[in-house]
């Protein structure tokens, strides 16, 4: 990432990583909904993120919040009604997609919704995408040809 003067400690990046996330023009891995906020001020983002979780006894299986580091500083705690998953430190750019590949790689991980969530408080940006994972995709991704392998360099 490109910024000018000196980096600021919340997007300095500790690990080199790369991710490549492979998705299909047929829509067989799941349906994408994502929604981009702005003007968000960080007082509001637990609110916001709140109002995005199921209505309590919907389902039997929780959705899968996976929460940047931005988000994660200004959530206060984390939302009840998801199964949480926060990035690593140090992985500014990438975090949430490498946490997506493993959530992805994992075939028991089948038939689940995710939502992928970030902030940038900076700029007032929330940044939300749901992903209905189909469970017929899943089984696919097992093997050698796995998609959403995670490797980490460095």
């Amino acid at each position: 990432m490109y910024h000018r003067g000196p980096i600021p400690e919340e997007l300095r990046a500790r690990h080199d990583t790369a991710v490549a996330l492979t998705l299909d023009v047929s829509g067989e891995l799941g349906a994408l909904d994502c929604h981009h906020h702005s003007g968000v001020a960080p007082a509001d983002v637990p609110g916001r993120l709140a109002a995005q979780a199921p209505p309590a006894g919907a389902g039997t299986s929780r959705p899968v919040l996976i929460a940047g580091a931005g988000l994660t500083r200004h959530w206060g705690a984390a939302p009840d009604g998801f199964e949480v998953r926060t990035v690593p430190d140090g992985m500014p750019a990438t975090g949430i997609w490498w946490e997506l590949a493993g959530q992805l790689a994992d075939p028991r991980r089948a038939d689940r919704t995710i939502l992928l969530a970030d902030y940038d408080a900076r700029r007032g940006y929330l940044g939300l995408c749901w992903l209905d994972v189909a469970a017929d995709a899943a089984a696919e991704r097992t093997g050698a040809d796995r998609q959403g392998k995670r490797t980490h360099v460095g």
